[in-house]
């Protein structure tokens, strides 16, 4: 309690002798003012500059706490912090390091400080560039290649305006992000290897059945050719069946690259509405960006995963409903990891039931699937086609409201 007490005494003295400091110089402010005017001094000449200049003093008093709070927040981050700090001026000299910075850049603080940060950082033109973020690959002091995140900007300090960057390790990062890609991968291999285990099952054991009852019938005295012909029926569609899933696996697992030519995507795009969407009677309806480029891209490959992605919305729509179809042109530059700035985008939406949350991560993994009859290696073989030809695929879905798939193309000029 006595602590306490003692701590309030002191706030109190505190802010207190800033209000007296204030109200003192604004008085003695007063009245050399009122002395040079021959302005008569009383008491009452003092009333406002007393509370006036308590309050400004109070007022000044809170601000520079603020501020001596900020800053030792400040430099407690930049020791204790686990990323690279640097800290420069203007002309990108070597004011102050962090401790990681010096471990970073395998250096001394006296070797470090008053160096050229430039002749250090790598990919020194985007490192030059404030309030950017980029990621490059780094050799280390030590011959060391390791992959790092830089961030830069202008910053106020008590020093006035520095530049800061700061360095950032992604190795750890990018073998988790390897491992958890490798783990999806082995599962998604599991995944395939089960289902393809229960199709075949399935198909050699309808053809197993078929042939037996086909060599009872060549003994059965009362069964004519019609039983058998019925039979090897079963077993023809059985094993075309086979033969489909085979091919599906076959044009996944290609390593075969792209044939690409030089052509229109709204062309393919209207022949493989007509293909897909010539039996339904589902409304098509198709907005067609006019300044849409032709573009390098493999007309059989992109006409495979058009055709499958209209098939799967008119069947979650069963066979009737809307579908809206668009093309546009992004600049996604903004965006780290792409290959490329501008991309064409073409939009297949639906007014189907949508996909749940939980299948969505999933879509694109090789046999999984919610047909009933399917086989779960359409989206997964599109995803590889698209990527093939250096783009990407996203899906957009909301149960009860339908389902968005946008893919994304390169706009390139060469093939």
């Amino acid at each position: 309690m006595k602590f306490e007490s003692h701590g309030l005494f002191k706030v109190v003295g505190k802010y207190l002798g800033g209000f007296l400091v204030g109200s003192l110089i604004l008085c003695l402010f007063s009245t050399v003012q009122k002395l040079y005017f021959g302005v008569p001094l009383t008491l009452n000449l003092y009333i406002v500059p007393v509370f006036f200049g308590g309050t400004v003093g109070l007022i000044l008093l809170l601000v520079f706490e603020r501020y001596s709070l900020a800053s030792k927040k400040f430099q407690e981050l930049f020791l204790q912090s686990d990323q690279a700090i640097v800290l420069t001026n203007a002309r990108e000299i070597v004011i102050t390091a962090n401790p990681q910075a010096l471990r970073f850049f395998e250096t001394t603080k006296s070797e470090f400080i008053g160096s050229n940060l430039l002749d250090r950082c790598p990919n020194h033109h985007d490192c030059k560039n404030l309030n950017t973020k980029f990621e490059i690959e780094f050799t280390k002091k030590s011959g060391k290649k390791i992959q790092i995140d830089v961030s830069t900007r202008k910053i106020l300090t008590t020093s006035g305006f520095m530049h800061q960057r700061i360095f950032r390790d992604l190795t750890e990062q990018k073998f988790l992000e390897a491992k958890k890609n490798i783990e999806n991968q082995l599962e998604s291999i599991s995944f395939m290897a089960q289902g393809l285990s229960h199709d075949f099952f399935n198909l050699i054991t309808i053809i197993k059945n078929n042939i037996a009852l086909i060599m009872d019938d060549l003994y059965s005295p009362t069964k004519g050719l019609t039983q058998m012909e019925d039979n090897l029926k079963d077993c023809i569609g059985a094993c075309e069946r086979a033969e489909k899933l085979v091919q599906s696996l076959q044009s996944l697992s290609s390593q075969k690259k792209p044939e690409k030519t030089l052509g229109s995507l709204h062309n393919l795009i209207s022949q493989s509405v007509s293909f897909a969407l010539k039996t339904s009677d589902i409304i098509v309806d198709v907005a067609l960006d006019p300044d849409f480029p032709e573009l390098p891209f493999d007309p059989d490959q992109i006409s495979q995963v058009l055709i499958n992605l209209l098939l799967n919305a008119k069947e979650s729509m069963d066979n009737e409903g809307r579908i809206n179809i668009k093309t546009e042109i992004l600049d996604l530059s903004h965006r780290v990891n792409l290959a490329y700035e501008r991309f064409g985008k073409i939009s297949i939406q639906d007014q189907g039931c949508g996909i749940p949350p939980e299948n969505l991560k999933k879509i694109f993994h090789p046999y999984f699937t919610t047909k009933k009859m399917g086989h779960g290696l359409g989206l997964a073989t599109c995803q590889k086609i698209v990527q093939d030809h250096e783009g990407f695929i996203i899906i957009d879905s909301k149960i009860n409201e339908g389902t968005t798939i946008s893919v994304f193309l390169p706009l390139i000029t060469t093939c």
